[in-house]
């Protein structure tokens, strides 16, 4: 069996192939399952699939208005708000025998057939998804929260495997209830890093962007990804701004026309570029700010894995100097830094700053192959040190940036790694001595500490069993 992750940037041609290969397998009497992040996604796969001749099945959640629309009976609407049971009231529709939803929930496994369904789905309608004996995912697979009235909804044997709200570590739980507290909004009652379904004879993931450690948990298996060596990204030139900016709330449309799709899953307070949006090909897009989860996020994905947290040294790597240069970068072509990563199977893995990069990885990628795009934020688009390295664009370019939120995120660097940080740090970099204060100073060791009790606190949770204390 095959379990593949094929890393290609955006509008490489990833779906399409995908969709051909689907239908060849089809016409040689294979089952082929399709799974899709959003329905937007599964109309643009299936009008494909049908292109290139393949039988297709769909399986999506029911929608009287969203298109594909697979009820048509606005009375469901109604009693699944006042809380009935759908399939009781599926049972005494007039339209049930000839329903697409209902359909579209039975006889998943046909051969010589291509059954598309959204990722949704798939969680929901787990036990009733046979062995296929092909698996395509397109695009990279999420864990899922679970709203309080959900949860006994959910099927096995995905119930049994969510992680409760109440059974995370306490500074996971402090974490979630500090989030929605100021948000005002109601925390989720469970947590789900979904068992996924691998294909008899081949599973094979497309992303751009993809997440190790977390795949291998939901397929349950050793992937082998296929890219060139630390390049997961474009060939495009990114003109980078290196300045710490809030949490941007939006990614920013510019007058070129470039548009973009608010993100609207809960605990994900900004915007990720819309999938199976292709029409920026060939624009020059310019984006700011930070895009990163609240820490909770990555407490709970570490919970969900039963990661340790390990503080790293990091360094974000760039290839053309800027032209003004008052901290000396050009000299070393590098900013020291550093990540939380995760420890899985005695792999050491920056999950977060991967995730990060990713949804910033999926906007630029979206304008094409040779387009010059910039970006103002302090995400490193390639980084590297001693056990891992990325790289998301071919060529950067540090065009400017902040003095003091670089001179800050050197001296956090030499607070966390140096026994002397201080010393090591001027010693290093000389002309730190040219903007670093005392408030700077002080603000990097107050950081240095809370990133290192954070990770030994969440670890000595996890060692503990990770329960209520």
């Amino acid at each position: 069996m095959e379990n593949t992750v094929l890393i290609r940037p955006c509008g490489a041609g990833k779906t399409t192939q995908a969709c051909e290969y689907a239908a060849i397998e089809a016409a040689r009497g294979r089952s082929v399952l399709y799974v899709v992040p959003t329905r937007a996604l599964l109309l643009e796969v299936v009008e494909r699939l049908r292109s290139f001749g393949a039988r297709v099945e769909v399986s999506v959640g029911r929608s009287t208005r969203k298109e594909p629309v697979n009820c048509r009976n606005p009375l469901a609407d109604l009693s699944q708000a006042a809380g009935f049971s759908l399939l009781a009231f599926c049972q005494t529709c007039p339209f049930f025998n000839s329903c697409d939803y209902t359909s579209g929930r039975f006889a998943l496994t046909l051969p010589g057939t291509v059954r598309v369904m959204t990722f949704a789905f798939l969680v929901w309608n787990r036990s009733l998804v046979g062995q296929h004996d092909v698996v395509i995912y397109d695009e990279m697979p999420r864990w899922v929260e679970i709203k309080k009235d959900h949860l006994p909804l959910l099927p096995e044997p995905h119930r049994s495997s969510a992680v409760r709200l109440e059974s995370l570590p306490r500074i996971v739980r402090k974490e979630i209830r500090r989030y929605y507290a100021g948000s005002g909004a109601e925390p989720p009652a469970a947590f789900l890093l979904p068992s996924l379904p691998r294909g008899r004879e081949r599973t094979i993931v497309l992303t751009a962007t993809p997440v190790p450690g977390l795949l291998e948990a939901m397929l349950g298996a050793e992937l082998v990804y296929d890219a060139a060596p630390n390049f997961w990204g474009v060939d495009q030139l990114v003109r980078w701004s290196f300045v710490v900016l809030p949490h941007s709330r939006e990614w920013t449309p510019q007058a070129d026309g470039c548009g973009f799709k608010k993100n609207t899953l809960e605990g994900w307070p900004y915007f990720a570029a819309s999938i199976g949006q292709n029409r920026w090909r060939g624009w020059r897009l310019k984006a700011f700010g930070t895009f990163q989860p609240p820490p909770h996020v990555w407490l709970v994905v570490a919970s969900l894995l039963r990661a340790r947290l390990k503080i790293d040294p990091v360094d974000a790597v760039f290839d053309r100097p800027p032209p003004v240069d008052p901290l000396g970068l050009a000299r070393r072509m590098r900013i020291p830094t550093w990540t939380i990563s995760f420890e899985i199977n005695e792999k050491v893995i920056p999950i977060p700053w991967l995730a990060r990069v990713g949804e910033l990885a999926q906007l630029l990628g979206r304008s094409g192959v040779g387009v010059e795009n910039f970006y103002a934020g302090s995400i490193p688009i390639a980084a590297r040190n001693t056990v891992w390295g990325y790289r998301f664009a071919r060529e950067i370019e540090l065009e400017e940036y902040e003095p003091r939120d670089v001179a800050l995120e050197i001296l956090t660097h030499f607070y966390l790694f140096s026994r002397s940080p201080l010393d090591a740090s001027i010693h290093a970099w000389p002309e730190l001595a040219l903007v670093a204060d005392e408030r700077m100073i002080s603000a990097a060791r107050r950081r240095a500490a809370s990133i290192r009790s954070l990770a030994m606190k969440f670890n000595e949770a996890l060692g503990a069993g990770g329960g209520r204390e």
